[in-house]
């Protein structure tokens, strides 16, 4: 009986490192995403600031510039996942994304002329992968228990109308949606900005913590109503199961288990 409660918290043990490993995991992961949102909302505010405050700059140009910051960010992921040794984990996609950003960089450069005249859309489109991102960050904040979740859950909704809008364009002019999607560009940068950057903080902030007491993050653990600590299951399960052990809630006295 004594080898068999042994298995048991031998399994329980390793399923708990399990659970531990996979929360770290998705907290690395989450911390290299967090990444490239970073590059993506400065290529944001730059488009924006260029569309808002030069108006002169030509569509082919603003292509131009995307292109250039789409592949300068797939460069970055690319060596930064071999300059961390990134390759080790399984869950890491970097060099994936890096090269899928400089395939989708030069078919914007090798096709500029085309791209000009649909370049709100394009941008709408940006926009609603963008939305996108913020709300798988909104629901990361969430598995990590912060208090403003449902604000960044909130603002990936409102984004992704906005972005919407630009792409079917109800607008009756073309100045009128330039305006609109100039304006909705340089605020989604600022505040794709502010959120990556407070994820990447909090991300932080939660596996620090959970390094130096794994036991104080519950995401990624059952919860068993009515028993306190992780152990609590494995250990009360067995001593239940011992004769002659008066436990909480039986009956049975030392006396009775002698004579079974």
């Amino acid at each position: 009986m004594f080898g068999k409660k042994k298995n048991a918290e031998a399994e329980f043990m390793e399923e708990e490192m399990v659970q531990e490993e996979a929360a770290a995991a998705k907290a690395d992961h989450a911390m290299h995403v967090s990444g490239m949102e970073i590059g993506f909302s400065i290529v944001f505010l730059v488009l924006g600031a260029l569309l808002l405050f030069v108006p002169q700059i030509t569509p082919a140009i603003l292509c131009y510039s995307l292109a250039g910051g789409i592949m300068i960010i797939g460069v970055i992921l690319i060596v930064r996942y071999f300059v961390t040794e990134a390759y080790k984990n399984i869950q890491s996609y970097g060099f994936s994304f890096g090269v899928l950003l400089i395939l989708c960089g030069s078919i914007i450069l090798a096709r500029t002329t085309i791209l000009s005249e649909y370049l709100y859309t394009a941008l709408g489109a940006l926009m609603l992968a963008a939305s996108v991102f913020k709300l798988q960050n909104a629901l990361d904040l969430k598995a990590i228990r912060d208090a403003y979740w449902w604000i960044w859950l909130l603002i990936a909704f409102v984004f992704a109308i906005f972005a919407t809008v630009i792409i079917v364009n109800p607008f009756s002019d073309k100045k009128t949606l330039a305006q609109f999607a100039s304006v909705l560009v340089l605020i989604d940068g600022i505040i794709s900005l502010i959120g990556t950057l407070y994820l990447a903080f909090r991300l932080r902030a939660w596996k620090k913590q959970l390094d130096a007491d794994p036991e104080s993050d519950e995401t990624f653990h059952d919860e068993t109503p009515g028993i306190q600590g992780h152990h609590a299951p494995v250990e009360a399960a067995h001593v239940q199961a011992q004769p002659g052990i008066k436990t909480p809630g039986g009956q049975e006295d030392f006396d009775e288990g002698i004579d079974d």
